[in-house]
């Protein structure tokens, strides 16, 4: 007896003999049952099985007899506890019936329906069940069929209707709601059309439509006008369906919204309208003709111009003809030019050319004529298009050109190049030539919007053109340069411009005359040579390649070359055991390695792949690949070669390239930020954020105390959310000094293996920064930040433990701790001469004068916060005779230089006025003066007024400054005095002229610096006008209230911020 067998007769011992009998017989007569005796709980200890159960399992009778648990093993997981739910149920005395899955013996899943009922218990609590079990897997396949159909029409964005012969709605997917606007299908259901639709379309419907397709089928495209009154455009097809007995039942329709295509359609007609205005709105004759060379269109010049010369019917010479064989019919002086054009035609439409421009004369017999034809193939169509531009003027215009001599002969001829004057600022003052051609601007345009011209150049290369003009300028000579400049479109050209100085008898710059030449083309010839040479490089370098040949799979038929240097396994390994040739593939790129093949498979065309092979020993190489397929004769794919090359060295060139080019624009926004603050604490937050962003690496900031002895704060910076985040509760816990936490190193720079390690505290705020998410840190990098010879800080960037700090991290630290270190001196440097200067401007602006006859405010607001100070001024002098003189300044610059050029200039002046009573005079000795002491890049702006209360007038002198106002008490009316002579100290020996006005009891005098105009505002500058209606509105009560009238309208002009020092004075002569 087989151990099956034994362990079947030991399970039905425990059932009785008379009893197992009946199943015995049960089994034998219907093969489909399965009978199972199981405890209260519903575990089975003995079954009989049919051999049809058997069958649909795979296992024998006996194996499934003689371990009753065998079934629940083969039972789908997913299902076993809906399956033991049901033995419990009979155990209760129910009936069950389950549909679950089951797996064969060959693994082959089967569902199977299972119907059980309860047939006795035993005395000592057996419970015994039969149960029918059959294979309905089939079946499960149709149902599911149904399924999915039905799914395709609910989900199909096509929309499908079902009404009966009444025209009420029965069915409609979605689609079909969204085309009658409605929320939801239900709404919709047992609706007619009328219902549901505009009131007119709806009768239509009714009365002609729907009877219509009740009697037979109907496809085609018609406008539905919905019941808010819009109109979508539908292409439908509708047929009539039959019941049992072939009555027509009702009318299904499919419903297509084509709305989209009928409005592109609109819009094409549209375009092809405009097309056909623009074509004949050219000052050319335009045809296009297909690849024969047949006429399709012309324009409107074309027609008129056939009709003029000898083709009144177009019948010649338009739509219709061949152009070729016009060309080929060509006589007398024309012949020579249509025989050229015939030629150059043919090359183009057979694609040996891809342009073609000719000029050829046309005369006739009382005038001259020249023409020039241009012609281009079509992209994407076949064809081209042919354009004849008449050129006698230009023509005309070149011989007189040709004829005459002038100075600039050779400039005007260079077409491709551009003559231009600019100054030191890069502000353009005259230019010729061409500039549209290379940045898509005119020269008028320029001329008159100067920005264009640095907006033209690409910012990479601004700094060198800045550079070549500064050694221009020093060595007094001609630099080139080549840079590249922006075309409008966004084209970038490639120019060589040759820059020369200009300078006066005096030595000092004028402007800066150049020329500029479009070298683009040998650019490019140099780039595509460098490419060439790329490519001959590999083609030498191939001799480290594997040669390979793979079947359709991907499976290795042949392999050659230094096959086991790059992957580490022999060609004999890689041979036996095909599947190792693929498994040497990076997962990560295998998926696209199969695309390709397919690609290469489909199209035939050679590929070049760059993959990442992974060695033997688990080192990643990068393999560029040079795939092509081959077939046999009845084009069916025989296999793949290919050429495998190593360029793992290139990769990570590139890569490492791409990494310092990253983190030196990284250097180079720093920098920039660095410029907006002064703040110490600042700096260090963002060069710590920067190396935290920058490496993807905790970093840390200690902020030390001036004696460089303690801790003043700590701050860590994480990755993800690379924030600064102050401990604060580290450094102020308990005095830290700067030994305690970095050990005796303290702040010298370098490299420590294990950061924790470097000291107990070390320890501590690395757990600190643990907490704040930068993980366990091992290997750091700790540089110093200093201000001057004083360190003020100390960085420290680390990795997490198992990681390393390689050369270029370190290198970034310490660039970034540089810069850091320079702003900070920089900075200290910056605040003590602003301070000097000042104390030195405030100690020049003089306090409010108080003059008997004369009612004077004035104002002097210095630039807020860090702005440099400025060399804007005021002063109020006595003058003999009762007279007055209001002085109102601005010098050039910022800074200390500024504020002792303004106290120059100021106390000069004074002893002037006191020996020269002509004001004007006065401001000539002023100007020859500071034309001797300033530097020349700098220069004063001034009025000076003379106010006579005796004769009621007011003498004036402006040297380049802003222009003063006069505000009349009898009818607020304004009167300007705008500048009568050049700015202080640019040039000697130009007089001065005067200006002298009158000056009547209660008139307002209003003088002020440009800090009060250029005010700005989101872009927007407050200006003359806005200052000039502040002044006529201002009330008339006293100097004062006009003052704080000004002022509070200047202050008020939007969200305007003051960037420059402000002085206002305001004098009114008394009864």
């Amino acid at each position: 007896m087989s151990s099956e067998q034994d362990r079947s007769w030991n399970n039905r011992m425990r059932v009785g003999a008379s009893e197992a009998a009946v199943y015995d017989q049960l089994v034998s007569e219907f093969p489909t049952i399965r009978v199972v005796v199981c405890l209260p709980d519903g575990a089975a200890v003995a079954a009989w099985v049919g051999r049809d159960v058997a069958q649909l399992t795979g296992y024998s009778v006996a194996e499934l007899e003689a371990d009753p648990d065998l079934w629940l093993d083969i039972v789908h997981p997913a299902d076993r506890e809906r399956v033991r739910d049901a033995c419990r149920r009979l155990a209760e005395g129910a009936h069950t019936r389950e549909e679950y899955r089951v797996y064969r013996r060959d693994g082959q899943m089967r569902w199977v329906a299972d119907m059980g009922a309860a047939s006795s218990v035993s005395d000592d609590g057996l419970m015994s069940s039969i149960r029918c079990v059959t294979d309905i897997t089939s079946t499960r396949a149709v149902g599911q069929i149904d399924v999915d159909f039905k799914e395709l029409v609910e989900e199909t964005p096509v929309g499908v209707t079902v009404r009966d012969t009444t025209g009420r709605l029965l069915y409609c997917n979605e689609a079909a709601a969204r085309i009658y606007l409605a929320d939801s299908r239900d709404e919709l259901l047992g609706t007619r059309v009328e219902d549901i639709v505009h009131p007119e379309f709806g009768r239509e419907f009714r009365e002609h439509i729907f009877p219509a397709l009740l009697e037979g089928e109907w496809s085609g495209e018609r406008q539905l006008k919905r019941k808010d009154g819009s109109v979508v455009h539908l292409r439908a097809a509708a047929s009539p369906f039959r019941d049992r007995e072939g009555r027509i039942a009702g009318v299904y329709s499919i419903l297509s919204d084509i709305t989209d295509l009928k409005n592109t359609e609109a819009a094409l007609r549209t375009s092809q309208d405009r097309l056909t205005a623009v074509q004949d709105a050219l000052p050319a004759n335009l045809a296009v003709v297909d690849e024969q060379g047949t006429i399709v269109s012309t324009n409107e010049r074309w027609r008129r111009f056939a009709q003029a010369n000898g083709d009144p019917g177009l019948k010649h010479t338009c739509e219709g003809v061949n152009y070729l064989d016009v060309c080929r019919r060509a006589q007398g002086r024309s012949a020579e030019g249509a025989l050229g054009a015939l030629e150059g035609l043919v090359a183009l439409l057979r694609g040996e050319i891809g342009e073609l421009e000719m000029e050829y004369p046309c005369h006739s017999p009382t005038a001259p004529h020249w023409f020039v034809m241009r012609a281009g193939r079509i992209e994407g169509r076949r064809g081209a298009v042919v354009a004849h531009i008449d050129i006698t003027r230009r023509k005309l215009a070149e011989q007189a050109l040709r004829e005459s001599e002038g100075k600039y002969r050779s400039l005007v001829e260079n077409l491709d190049a551009v003559v231009f004057r600019i100054d030191r600022d890069l502000q353009p003052l005259a230019m010729a030539g061409h500039p549209e051609r290379l940045v898509g601007y005119t020269a008028d345009e320029i001329l008159r919007h100067p920005s264009l011209m640095r907006e033209s150049v690409h910012p990479e290369d601004m700094t060198k053109l800045w550079e070549q003009l500064a050694r221009s300028e020093a060595m007094r000579a001609a630099q080139p340069v080549e840079i590249r400049l922006r075309h409008r479109t966004g084209q970038v050209k490639w120019t060589q411009a040759t820059i020369t100085p200009v300078f006066d008898e005096g030595g000092k710059l004028l402007y800066f005359d150049g020329i500029c030449l479009d070298i683009t083309d040998r650019r490019l010839a140099e780039e595509a040579r460098r490419q060439a040479e790329a490519k001959y490089r590999d083609v030498v370098e191939s001799l480290d390649a594997v040669i390979f040949r793979v079947d359709p799979r991907g499976i290795p038929i042949a392999l050659y070359g230094n096959v086991a240097e790059i992957s580490g396994f022999t060609i004999t390994e890689l041979m036996q055991d095909p599947k190792l040739w693929m498994n040497c593939v990076h997962p990560d790129d295998l998926p696209g390695l199969s695309r390709y093949y397919e690609e290469i498979a489909a199209t035939g065309e050679r590929r070049v792949i760059e993959m990442r092979l992974v060695r033997r020993s688990a080192e990643v190489r990068w393999i560029r690949t040079h795939v092509a397929p081959r077939y046999n004769e009845d084009g069916e794919l025989l296999h793949f070669d290919g050429v495998g090359l190593d360029i793992t060295e290139s990769v990570e060139a590139k890569q490492r390239e791409a990494k310092r080019t990253a983190r030196m624009r990284a250097l180079t926004q720093l920098s920039q930020a660095f410029a907006t603050t002064l703040d110490a604490q600042e700096i260090l937050d963002m060069a710590t954020k920067q190396v935290c962003t920058t490496l993807d690496c905790p970093c840390l900031a200690v902020t030390m105390t001036p004696d460089a002895n303690h801790v003043q704060r700590v701050s860590i910076c994480c990755p993800g959310h690379c924030e600064i985040e102050h401990l604060d509760g580290l450094a102020r816990g308990a005095p830290m000094t700067v030994e305690q936490l970095f050990g005796r190193r303290g702040v010298r720079p370098g490299l420590v293996k294990d950061l924790a390690r470097l000291s107990p505290l070390a320890a501590m705020f690395v757990e600190c920064a643990k907490q704040s998410g930068a993980g366990p840190l091992g290997p750091a990098v700790v540089v110093p930040v200093a201000s001057g010879p004083d360190a003020v800080g100390i960085m420290v960037a680390a990795r997490p433990r198992g990681q390393q700090i390689d050369q270029e991290d370190s290198w970034f630290v310490y660039e970034v701790a540089s810069h850091a270190s320079a702003t900070l001196a920089n900075a200290a440097l910056y605040r003590q001469k602003a301070t000097i200067a000042e104390h030195l401007q405030r100690g020049l602006i003089p306090v409010e004068p108080v003059i008997d006859g004369l009612d004077i405010a004035t104002l002097y607001a210095p630039a807020p916060g860090d702005a440099q100070v400025g060399g804007d001024f005021f002063d109020v002098l006595r003058l003999g005779g009762g007279r007055v003189g209001v002085v109102v300044g601005d010098v050039s610059g910022k800074g200390l230089e500024a504020a002792i050029h303004t106290a120059e200039a100021k106390y000069m002046l004074r002893a002037f006025v006191h020996t020269e009573d002509d004001p004007t005079l006065a401001i000539d000795r002023l100007n020859s003066a500071l034309f001797e002491y300033l530097p020349d890049e700098m220069f004063i702006t001034m009025v000076y007024l003379v106010i006579d209360p005796a004769r009621h007038s007011l003498t004036c002198v402006n040297a380049g400054h802003e222009v003063c106002v006069v505000r009349s008490r009898e009818d607020m009316s304004l009167r300007e005095l705008a500048p009568t002579g050049h700015m202080l100290g640019v040039a000697r020996g130009i007089p001065y002229r005067a200006v002298e006005v009158q000056f009547a009891p209660g008139d307002d005098l209003v003088c002020y610096t440009d800090g009060i105009t250029e005010v700005r505002s989101n872009g927007d500058r407050f200006g003359y006008d806005r200052l000039a209606q502040a002044i006529q509105d201002a009330p008339p009560a006293d100097s004062r209230a006009v003052l704080e009238s000004i002022v509070r309208v200047v202050r008020g002009f939007g969200a305007s911020r003051q960037t420059d020092d402000q002085v206002v004075v305001v004098a009114r002569l008394l009864a």
